[in-house]
């Protein structure tokens, strides 16, 4: 004990506040163990995360409580590299949901439109950019744009503007394969389709064919 004194002799030593110690008190052990003297003080790596993680505002914010609670510049790297991990790891998480989100309603919408998907897409598009803004059009998007339920409303609100002269008609006349085999259903019904010398009979053939690919082959 005698020589650890003696080492201890003539060195800077911080004394420890007890119970009573006021805020004062301990902001001056903070600055003796070298807390910057303001949160300007503080060097964060820089390029650490991503831009989406480091915000400006936030890393000030950070970098307040931190001066607040006493922390050392290394505790302050350190805590900061742990948090924009964090951030970051969260951030490709939803990144890879979405992704996911976005193939499973495309696979769903495919399966049920066949050829008519592209065509259908582009109808929701040009309903939900008929009364939108850029910036509101991406919003939506944004939080709906891989809702099956959103992007079959927007193809039903398109197809009644079309039907209204409000948008253009697309150029492509494919149909979903439910729609696809009723069309079928009615053809069949009609007797020209059944009778070879009726003027009609070759046109209805056609669309036959197409028909069952539209059924059949999305």
């Amino acid at each position: 004990s005698y020589v650890e004194a003696q080492k201890l002799i003539g060195k800077d030593k911080v004394p420890v506040p007890g119970k009573n110690a006021t805020p004062e008190d301990w902001n001056e052990v903070y600055d003796r163990l070298g807390r910057p003297k303001d949160p300007d003080g503080y060097k964060l790596p820089e390029g650490y995360a991503p831009p989406e993680v480091e915000n400006e505002a936030t890393q000030k914010e950070f970098l307040k409580q931190a001066h607040k609670l006493g922390m050392l510049p290394h505790q302050v790297e350190g805590l900061y590299k742990w948090w924009a991990d964090q951030q970051t790891a969260a951030l490709n998480g939803f990144g890879e949901q979405a992704k996911n989100m976005q193939a499973e309603s495309e696979a769903s919408l495919r399966k049920e439109w066949g050829y008519a998907y592209d065509q259908n897409v582009a109808l929701a598009k040009k309903a939900l950019g008929q009364f939108g803004s850029p910036d509101e059009v991406a919003v939506i998007a944004g939080k709906y744009g891989n809702d099956p339920a959103v992007i079959r409303f927007l193809v039903r609100v398109g197809k009644r503007m079309s039907e209204d002269g409000i948008v253009g008609r697309g150029a492509s006349n494919f149909l979903s394969p439910e729609d696809a085999r009723e069309e079928i259903a009615r053809i069949k019904a009609n007797p020209a389709y059944l009778n070879g010398n009726d003027p009609e009979h070759k046109l209805l053939v056609q669309r036959m064919t197409q028909l069952h690919q539209m059924a059949h082959g999305g």
